[in-house]
């Protein structure tokens, strides 16, 4: 696996993440329906610490590249739970590991740092790479939203899978 790192993203991500967002590539892969701007991008990824319920994260490789972004959204303290989103922009380096790579750093943080319970996520169920690795690392389908998004003129069923504090750490 890709060695990496995390760091919290800053105003000087902003138009990288909307290159990586609208790129064929990614964009394919994840929810937003259409392009998005530069305002979108910043009105989204840079958040006020004292809202504390988004945090995003640049992954970068061991020399300091930005690859892509990993974010704990939708943070509950309440019911400490958090939804776990991610992508590699960087072409070259999607199926290096460092998917993993972020997704580990980020469970490790949610779960040790911010002492959540449990995190979850969404995937579309046709991302075969995305679901076998997230089994991997230890999540299970909590449930598939048949026919739930459409975009690109099909509809696509949604995945809902979800790891556990106690699943997470027993593993390590």
């Amino acid at each position: 696996m890709a060695e990496c790192r995390l760091r919290i993203v800053e105003e000087e991500d902003l138009k990288l993440i909307k290159d990586w967002i609208n790129n064929p590539n990614v964009h394919d892969f994840i929810r937003p329906r259409t392009p998005v701007t530069y305002e979108e991008v910043k009105k989204s990824y840079l958040s006020t610490p004292s809202e504390m319920k988004n945090i995003h994260f640049i992954i970068e490789t061991e020399d300091k590249k930005p690859v892509g972004i990993v974010s704990l959204k939708n943070l509950h303290f309440v019911n400490k739970r958090a939804e776990l989103s991610i992508f590699i922009g960087e072409d070259e380096f999607r199926g290096k590991g460092y998917g993993k790579c972020g997704t580990l750093k980020a469970l490790d943080f949610a779960f040790n740092k911010l002492n959540i319970f449990k995190v979850f996520l969404e995937v579309y169920e046709f991302n075969k790479n995305a679901v076998e690795l997230y089994k991997k690392i230890g999540f299970q389908i909590e449930g598939r939203l048949r026919f739930h998004s459409f975009k690109n003129g099909e509809y696509r069923h949604l995945l809902i899978m979800g790891i556990l504090r106690d699943e997470f750490l027993s593993q390590k």
